[in-house]
């Protein structure tokens, strides 16, 4: 039997069939079509009563992606989603997306 983690189970309903990607500025899952790149990071948190929009940190998204593109010279635009999956008590889950968090095009 195979495991998965909450983050794994996430990102698959998130972006299905996406390839991991790391680089020295960080790691992201991503999945191309026709050009266009969509990164996804994602992180899992416990909930402490504040379960605002997940934190970004536009300048390390625009050093992963500039990274990306130039290991991926065929990609044209790349748009960066950050994923957070909050656990919360009797083992609820949320799920905070900021899409577009930090978008690119050549």
């Amino acid at each position: 039997m195979e495991q998965y983690s909450i983050l794994d189970l996430a990102l698959e309903v998130y972006i299905p069939g996406a390839t991991g990607y790391g680089c020295p500025e960080g790691r992201c899952v991503y999945t191309v079509t026709n050009g266009q790149a969509l990164l996804v990071e994602a992180k899992v948190k416990r909930s402490r009563g504040n379960d605002a929009e997940p934190k970004v940190n536009k300048k390390r998204l625009q050093r992963v992606a500039m990274c990306f593109a130039a290991d991926h010279p065929e990609v044209e635009a790349i748009s960066f989603d950050v994923l957070e999956v909050i656990v919360g008590s009797e083992a609820t889950l949320t799920f905070n997306a900021a899409k577009a968090a930090f978008t690119w095009e050549r």
